[in-house]
């Protein structure tokens, strides 16, 4: 069905990734922000700060 719909649209299947099977490979990583109480804390390290000395009622 996907290899008749590429040729369809003149596209090949396998080099535009289609029916090509997933290369696999590790994110780099990147700090997210984490909210508290619906205020975001840009630093995850203050975050778990405020989150284990129990300034909010997040959950770990």
């Amino acid at each position: 069905m996907i290899v008749e719909a590429c040729r369809k649209a003149d596209i090949d299947p396998e080099k535009s990734g289609w029916i090509a099977p997933r290369t696999h490979q590790v994110s780099p990583f990147k700090p997210t922000p984490e909210l508290v109480h619906g205020v975001t804390v840009s630093n995850p390290f203050l975050a778990s700060v405020l989150r284990k000395n129990k300034y909010f009622s997040g959950k770990i």
